[in-house]
Order: structure tokens, then sequence, then C-alpha cells
């Protein structure tokens, strides 16, 4: 466990008393089983000030404190001394914490007070970090140990690897492009890369790439990117769950006055599936049922009267009305009353009025009209022209005619002569 003054520094750097500290933060503390995730968590807990880095070194020395290496002398006189049986390694406080079972927390009101204290102010749940924020981490993790630390023989690669091509083959270092010493170009094909604690220039041999300096400015930028994604994707996270909260509550009714009609939707038609077995072929098919729907007995509208044209088209028959230019009207004048069209249907015949018939003189009958007089004739063909199979103006004739012409001119043309008449034999 930490001495009691990292306690108190703890708290000061999170603003907290020294109860909190001990009883809610230390225990989580104790659980990393490693100096590096220890130091992550610090370095995430109370930023990466001079004072915070100062006391993130503190109490991980504190927590892993690290045994001398035994001298030769020494070494020596183990090895001579009988070689005793294996201990058993002494487990840490994290493993004693995950093997001991979990016991009940007993409720007191200090701890009740404390953990609505806490709920009030808990952030929010923490979103899964993405790819970029991954690599956004391995990064700040290599640049906040020091090249000189025993914790940067982690990041020590298994093979180097130089390249002077200066971007020319591969792509450009990601946070540090160009050494600061000899100004040459890097690429990302180094090993290690240039911000590892454990990098080297190809060409001056600065080692590491980055000084202090360099990567305290490059902490502070990855700090202020890894929190503008947090940021993000925070944002994102807010509007996914605003659209799903509109979403889920679009099909709901909106509230209505007391008293008002609310037309609630229609039901959606149910479909039942049947399935039938053919004795013959023995196979099932399916087949979907819908139901009917009511028909609504809806009144239909009357027709309107529809203006009856000036001019008849149509006989009371129903057939086409030829044009006659000898009739007089009489029909149309005096034997209206007649027309099938007039009459009524009604229940009995005797209900029928009789037709009657007005007979007119022929000379108080009006004037026929003159006939139409053309002095054009009509030329009709001959009866055996009509018989021929292709009489002449048919289509058919005319391409008889063309592929004739056709004919007679490739002949005119083989021959050399337009008249058609053979010529000499050369």
């Amino acid at each position: 466990m930490p001495s009691g003054k990292l306690e108190e520094e703890l708290g000061a750097l999170l603003g907290l008393d020294h109860e909190t500290v001990k009883e809610q933060v230390v225990p989580y503390l104790a659980t990393h089983s490693t100096p590096k995730a220890l130091r992550l968590y610090l370095q995430d807990l109370i930023g990466t000030s001079a004072a915070a880095k100062a006391l993130t070194e503190k109490y991980v020395a504190d927590r892993f404190p690290s045994h001398p290496a035994p001298s030769a002398s020494s070494s020596g006189a183990e090895n001579a001394r009988p070689s005793a049986p294996p201990q058993r390694p002494e487990t840490t406080p994290a493993e004693s914490t995950r093997k001991a079972p979990a016991k009940p927390v007993r409720l007191t009101p200090n701890n009740v007070a404390a953990a609505l204290a806490a709920s009030e102010t808990a952030a929010p749940r923490a979103l899964p970090p993405t790819q970029e924020m991954l690599a956004l981490d391995k990064a700040f993790s290599m640049l906040s140990v020091e090249p000189s630390s025993a914790e940067a023989a982690v990041y020590a690669p298994p093979t180097r690897r130089l390249c002077l091509c200066q971007g020319a083959r591969h792509a450009l270092a990601e946070y540090v492009p160009m050494c600061i010493s000899c100004g040459l170009i890097l690429c990302d094909a180094l090993r290690p890369i240039p911000i590892s604690p454990h990098s080297a220039c190809p060409s001056c041999g600065a080692s590491p790439i980055a000084p202090s300096h360099t990567r305290s400015q490059l902490l502070a930028q990855l700090v202020e990117k890894r929190e503008q994604l947090e940021k993000e994707q925070q944002e994102k996270e807010a509007e996914r769950k605003a659209e799903l909260a509109r979403n889920r509550h679009a099909d709901t009714p909106f509230p209505t006055l007391s008293g008002t009609n609310t037309h609630a939707p229609p039901a959606a038609s149910k479909r039942s599936r049947v399935l039938h077995l053919d004795m013959k072929t023995h196979k099932v098919t399916v087949s979907r049922t819908k139901e009917k729907a009511a028909k609504a007995n809806k009144e239909k509208p009357e027709a309107l009267p529809t203006p009856e044209s000036s001019v008849q088209t149509t006989a009371e028959d129903g057939s086409a009305l030829v044009h006659d230019p000898q009739d007089d009207g009489f029909r149309e004048r005096y034997m209206s009353s007649c027309s099938i069209s007039d009459r009524h249907a009604t229940q009995s015949w005797a209900a029928l009025l009789p037709t009657v018939f007005h007979y007119v003189p022929p000379e108080k009958r009006p004037e026929p009209l003159e006939p139409v007089c053309s002095e054009v004739y009509t030329e009709v063909p001959d009866l055996a022209t009509l018989i021929q199979s292709k009489p002449p103006g048919s289509s058919a004739d005319v391409q008889r005619r063309n592929k004739k012409a056709v004919v007679a001119s490739g002949v005119a043309r083989a021959q050399g002569r337009k008249t058609g008449k053979a010529s000499k034999k050369r």
C-alpha cells in the first residue's frame, strides 16, 4: 500500500479528500498488475504535468519496488550452497483481491452518502476507443517513457532497419518526419520508429531522435487530439440515441384534448398460408389467402343529363346513319312523335298512347334540297386491270419497275453504253 504522503499528493491533484482517495481511488489502483498499466492509468487520471509525472514515478516505484541485482561474490557463494527447494511466489495484492471471494459490502451512512455523491458527479459511460484512439494511446505511451528509465526496455525492437530513401519509396514518419539534429527526412520504414525511446537517426546517429522538449510538445498535441476524438465520439453517440428516441416515439399518437376523436391507424391485413398435399405427385403446395375487403355500400351519383347533339349520327337501332342528299326531312319534322326513343316504359299496355300519323300532300311539302352536282368525272379502271395480281400503281408494281430499271442500268454500265447494245470485243 502507498504511504499517506503519496495519498495526500494524489488527493491534492485530484481535488479529493484523504478518505475518498484511500477508500475509492487507491483500491482501484491496486488492481493494476504491471507498472506500464499503472503508469498509463495515472497519466490519464492526473495528467502529464511535471508534478503529475513526478507523482506517477513515485507511486509506480512504491507500488512495484525494484530489487537490486546480486553481486558476483554473493552469486558464487550461493552457487556453492545446496539448492533449496523453490519457494512459492508471493501473491500481489491485485492477485489476492482476484482470488479472494467477493464479500458483501456493509452499508453504513458514510458509504451511502459517498455513493450518492459519486453517482451525482459520475461521468457518462465510457465508449470503446476507436482504432485511431488506440494508435494515439500507443504513441502516447512511447513518448511518455524516458529513454534512460527501466520501462524503456519494453519498447526495444527485436530487429533494426535503416532506410535513407527520404520519403521517395516509403511514406513519411507519422509524428517526427525529420531528424531534429541533422534535418534528415525520415520515412515510415525505420525500425524502431522515430518516437520510440530506442530510435536512432541513420545519418547522424542521434538517439533518441526526438529530444525531451519535442516529446513534451508531441504529448500535448496527442492529448488534445485524443480529447477531440472523444468529444466527437460522444456527440455521435448522443445523436444516435436521439435518433433512436425519435424513431421509437414516432408511432405513438400525439396527445389530444379530451372530447376529440382520434383516428386509429387501419389494421394491417392478415395473411395466412395454407398447405395442400397433392396425392398424385406427393408434393406440397403453399397458397396464400387474402381477406376480402368489405364492400362499402356507396350510392352511385346520379348521372347528369348530357345535352343532345343537334345532329343525329346513329339510328334508333344503333346503326350509323348515312347522309341522303334526296331526304326532305319529312320524318324529322312530322314523325318525331313516332320515335321509339321518345316512348317511356310503363307497367301496362293500356297506358301506351296510340300513334297518330298526319298526311301532308306533296304540294304542301317544302321543296326538297337540290342534289350536289360535280363536273369532275371519276375514272373507273378496267376489270382486266383490277384482276391483275400487280395492278398499275400498286407497291408491288413500283418495286417491279424499280428492279427492272436497276437491272437495265447495270447491263448498260457493263457494256459501256447507255443504249444497251453490245460493245466490240477487244
